[in-house]
């Protein structure tokens, strides 16, 4: 590819509804300037000299990075292409405009049109231009002059135009004042809104997409989804906006999507994207605002400090976000307001990378983040957040069996004591406290105030919302468990946790038919995910449709890599009795209690429902000196109706403080 002129740098490019100025580096959308960061702009400018013409990513690399800057080259230009088709609301799958050419490299598809500078053109001629490097004719390329005044009349003509020259624009100044006003006042279709940037629909919910890493170092992807996480936080600590869960927005980091897509299916108002960039200890976040149903954009800014300073950077980031959609912020609402706290970088860099491997969810990552966040604290031995999150990862630790629940218990409630003692104000240590209550300790009087509390810290925390839901299903407040079970769905809509702990709380709620849908919409949403499977096979039991519930407890088992059983896990016959069902799930509950998986109340049911009262109870004693999840719900669960007459099992409910 050739280089560029001097004259080619005063090019405006056209096509569709857009403009690309390389004079100024700005692309704009009616005249609107669209936010896109440079190696963007600058590979869109290369795709449109070459409209219709496939460029390659050779091409690419050559004009957009120097031969000695070292990159994850394959990673560099998916983003910046992505970026691009971004700003144009544009995807990879229907392109209007950047296609994807095989392996080779990327066609724009749209006809372009290039205006050249006046000086470039004489004002007596009308004719085609050629620059170095752009040909005469490209294929779906038009050059042309930048528009000249209409050519003068004679000197005679004009004097006789004079009057009536003056009165027309007497007339028209007067029409567009006129004109002006009636915007001003009546705002027609939002257009007063529009000219001055401000939404042009109420903004009550957002979601913040994942921050682009642009250090240049794929090592560094931990601290922009750090920084994605904590901007996250410090909006959702706003009561009167919704803000979509990390978990939610993090499916997104790599999707080819339009931004209003994107809200479409989020089902919010506006979404705010952007990058981070730290070089050393120097952090800089680019971060701009888009209104969802029709992708303006409506505020872009830059914020730099250093890591010391990055508390205050990203409540200068939210505080400004908050103020543009003109959310009204209470006192308590403290995440909108700069914080003045500094950090020491380096405990600060352990605590983003314990939350990193704390959000895999699985042993490694688990085992993974309480090594970094016990080195955040020997940095800094009061970092309130990295105590936080110890107490998350041993609370998770417990609840996946990889730790005795005893032993996580007392881990996962230290930490948490330790974090509030510095910093009373912690969403996630309170909830942690709270789940402890319920799930271990069963003081359900002490455990509700610390759902209130965190959810009052921070009202889009949906984790809480899910654990609350719980708790109220446990109390047998049904109603109360629906509601917060959806609120949390509605901040998280893509979470399979979420949308699965709802299907087991309609099941509880004995609402069977709404279990059965959304036990089904999870797994259609990711058909590996076990859980759901498990409480849809729990559903189609209690309906006595025990077909159905075998092939969903054996695909469970499945994707858990459960050890086959030769007698559990043979093929259902083609029609199964209540007798013959039951025996298959007390086979499977023996399997797993062979292979140390915790299975007494499975074995519990299994034997009341072969009518075996008295072992029925001796595994349910059993579950109860295990502290099974399971067990806190006792008081509501279908599984246990048979043995509700049996004065063990009011026993039973008294102890656990149900009765």
């Amino acid at each position: 590819m050739a280089p560029q002129t001097q004259e080619s740098l005063q090019e405006t490019m056209r096509f569709d509804v857009y403009e690309a100025n390389l004079r100024s580096g700005e692309l704009r959308k009616h005249g609107l300037r669209v936010p896109l960061e440079e190696k963007p702009f600058q590979a869109l400018v290369v795709m449109l000299r070459h409209a219709n013409e496939v460029v390659t990513r050779e091409e690419l690399r050559h004009q957009l990075w120097p031969a000695d800057v070292f990159i994850d080259f394959t990673h560099s230009l998916n983003t910046v292409i992505a970026k691009a088709r971004r700003a144009l609301n544009d995807t990879a799958e229907n392109p209007r405009f950047i296609e994807t050419v095989g392996r080779h490299g990327y066609r724009f598809i749209a006809k372009v049109v290039i205006e050249m500078p006046k000086a470039a053109t004489p004002p007596d001629l009308q004719v085609i231009v050629k620059t170095e490097g752009v040909p005469a004719h490209p294929p779906g390329v038009e050059i042309a002059p930048w528009p000249n005044s209409a050519p003068a009349g004679s000197a005679k003509n004009g004097l006789a135009r004079t009057g009536s020259f003056k009165a027309g624009v007497a007339v028209g100044a007067t029409l567009i004042v006129l004109v002006i006003l009636t915007i001003g006042v009546s705002n027609p279709w939002g257009w007063r809104d529009r000219l001055l940037g401000r939404p042009t629909h109420a903004i009550r919910s957002l979601a913040v997409l994942p921050l682009e890493n642009l250090s240049g170092d794929p090592a560094q992807e931990y601290f922009a989804d750090g920084m994605t996480d904590e901007l996250t936080t410090d909006l959702a600590q706003i009561g009167s906006l919704r803000v979509i869960s990390r978990t939610s927005s993090m499916q997104y980091k790599y999707a080819h999507k339009s931004l209003s897509q994107i809200a479409q299916e989020l089902n919010v108002d506006a979404v705010v994207e952007g990058s981070v960039e730290r070089t050393g200890n120097h952090v800089k976040i680019r971060a701009q605002l888009i209104e969802g149903p029709t992708d303006r954009h409506l505020w872009a800014e830059s914020y730099e400090s250093d890591l010391r300073d990055v508390l205050s950077l990203q409540g200068n980031v939210a505080r400004d976000i908050a103020r543009k959609i003109q959310v009204e912020l209470t006192p308590t609402e403290k995440p909108a307001q700069a914080a003045s706290t500094q950090i020491n970088p380096a405990a600060y860099d352990a605590y983003l990378l314990g939350r990193y491997y704390w959000e895999k969810r699985n042993q490694q990552g688990l085992k993974k983040s309480i090594d970094y966040f016990n080195q955040a604290i020997a940095i800094d031995p009061n970092y309130a957040l990295a105590y936080s999150g110890l107490a998350d990862s041993y609370h998770v630790i417990g609840n996946y069996g990889i730790m005795p629940a005893d032993e996580a218990v007392v881990k996962s409630e230290a930490m948490a004591q330790k974090a509030l003692s510095i910093e009373n104000n912690l969403a996630e240590a309170h909830a942690v406290l709270a789940d402890s209550f319920t799930t271990y300790h069963w003081d359900w009087a002490a455990a509700e105030p610390e759902y209130k509390r965190a959810i009052e810290l921070n009202p889009n925390y949906s984790t809480v919302r899910q654990w609350y839901a719980e708790y109220l299903n446990a109390m047998g407040r049904t109603q109360e468990a629906l509601v917060e079970i959806k609120q949390a769905q509605e901040v998280d809509p893509v979470s399979l946790t979420t949308n699965a702990v709802m299907g087991r709380v309609f099941f509880m709620a004995r609402q069977y038919d709404a279990a059965i849908a959304q036990c089904k919409k999870t797994i259609a949403m990711n058909p590996s995910h076990p859980r759901a499977y498990v409480y849809l096979a729990r559903v189609y039991e209690q309906k006595g449709m025990y077909q159905e519930a075998w092939m969903n407890y054996h695909k469970s088992r499945v994707l858990m890599g459960y050890e086959p059983d030769s007698q559990a896990d043979q093929a259902p016959p083609k029609a199964l009795d209540t007798q013959s069902f039951w025996k298959q799930r007390l086979a499977w509950a023996q399997t797993d209690l062979k292979h140390g998986r915790n299975a007494s109340f499975d074995l519990a049911v299994a034997y009341t429902n072969l009518g075996d009262k008295n072992r029925a109870f001796q595994w349910l004693e059993k579950s109860y000196q295990e502290h099974s999840g399971w067990m806190a719900e006792l008081k509501i669960n279908p599984m246990n109706d048979p043995l509700r007459s049996d004065p063990r099992f009011q026993s039973l409910l008294k102890r656990m403080k149900l009765e």
